[in-house]
């Protein structure tokens, strides 16, 4: 109670079921409340850059020499994670939730690092880190949807038509316009597009533009857009859920 646990190693203990009260931990990430202009400003820089409660554990800067460093942490990257998880269901107990979040965070750091070098930057957990820091920044998720639907929307210009020209063979009257596997057609437009796009990955259909039946990709683009849209909109329903749950 009443202390700073900052420079304190808990390496092999159980943290589960001990009570913390007004207790600081590492102070690389959490930093202390703002006083002065600097202060603040140094504050929203942190903000920004999502720094988060820590273990010296993990961010072994001082008390570890530096040649030493990468082997600590190295031997001991699953301990540092069995922490986080510990301290992780030991706020969620006491409904601190913020701290919860920034433990669950550790975990899967600790998880993801101890991947082979060669799929750390490539796996489901690298993911679920770029997608939505871990469900816990239901922001990063809502801007992964929203670039995710422009891009696909960007792409769709040249790949869909106007459902009215129906499967009809291009090249007669105003269909010739169509012909071309990278043409846009005339009634398409961005909104027009996004909007497909957005219904595509939502699961809705959109009566008024179809795929080009000679562009087999642009199917296959269409059925990865129903497949990644529910995906990550579950992801930002469970991140909201998790940052105001009570």
């Amino acid at each position: 109670e009443d202390v700073h646990l900052g420079r304190a190693s808990f390496m092999w203990t159980d943290l589960e079921e001990i009570t913390f009260k007004n207790v600081l931990f590492c102070d690389h990430l959490q930093g202390t409340p703002p006083r002065t202009i600097r202060d603040k400003v140094n504050s929203l820089k942190k903000i920004l850059s999502m720094k988060r409660t820590c273990l010296i554990d993990e961010v072994w800067n001082d008390v570890v020499p530096e040649k030493e460093k990468r082997t600590y942490l190295v031997d001991h990257y699953h301990q540092i994670e069995i922490l986080y998880r510990q301290l992780k269901h030991n706020f969620e107990a006491k409904r601190d939730y913020q701290k919860a979040d920034d433990f669950h965070y550790g975990e899967m750091e600790m998880r993801l690092i101890q991947k082979p070098a060669m799929l750390r930057n490539f796996s489901l957990t690298a993911l679920y880190k770029l997608i939505s820091g871990y469900g816990t920044q239901w922001q990063k998720t809502f801007v992964s949807f929203l670039c995710l639907t422009i891009l696909f929307s960007l792409l769709n210009l040249f790949w869909i038509k106007p459902a009215a020209l129906g499967m009809h063979p291009a090249g007669v009257g105003e269909k010739a316009s169509c012909a071309g596997e990278m043409s846009l057609c005339p009634g398409v437009t961005w909104s027009d597009s996004f909007l497909y796009s957005f219904k595509t990955m939502t699961l809705q259909s959109d009566p008024h533009f179809m795929v080009k039946g000679e562009l087999w990709w642009g199917g296959a683009a269409a059925a990865l857009q129903s497949i990644v849209g529910p995906v990550v909109l579950l992801l930002l329903i469970l991140a909201i859920r998790r940052q105001f749950r009570s």
